[in-house]
């Protein structure tokens, strides 16, 4: 093993678990406030996205559409983005953080996991 780069910013290690995505067209790595994309080849950031005003929990990539991430915030921000327009195309606001997944089965759907005296699971 190698190392191939520093990424810059440090990510939350209570979240270290749900912020990294690799596949044969990107690498995305959430940081404390943005995700970066990488080129999986050259391992280069080809984008940062940005919008979360707190530290980001979970990133999910859509299992129907590669282009579509949805970004959780400790905040309670949940923001889906389009990768490739560099968009947010979809915003939601809960009084607190929540870990996002996509549903596997259902395009356009995702579930958000909350944590606070208890678990919440909410369709979204």
């Amino acid at each position: 093993m190698r190392q191939i780069s520093i990424l810059p910013s440090g990510c939350q290690l209570n979240h270290r678990n749900s912020v990294l995505y690799f596949s044969h067209s990107r690498i995305l790595y959430a940081s404390s406030l943005a995700v970066y994309v990488l080129n999986p080849q050259s391992y280069e950031i080809v984008k940062v996205l940005s919008v979360n005003q707190r530290s980001i929990t979970s990133i999910s990539v859509s299992p129907h559409d590669s282009a579509l991430v949805a970004v959780g915030s400790i905040d309670g921000c949940i923001c889906v983005w389009n990768i490739d327009e560099e968009e947010v195309i979809g915003r939601l606001s809960l009084t607190i953080g929540a870990n996002v997944a996509w549903d596997p089965s259902t395009p356009n759907k995702c579930a958000l996991l909350q944590e606070n005296q208890g678990i919440k699971l909410l369709l979204w």
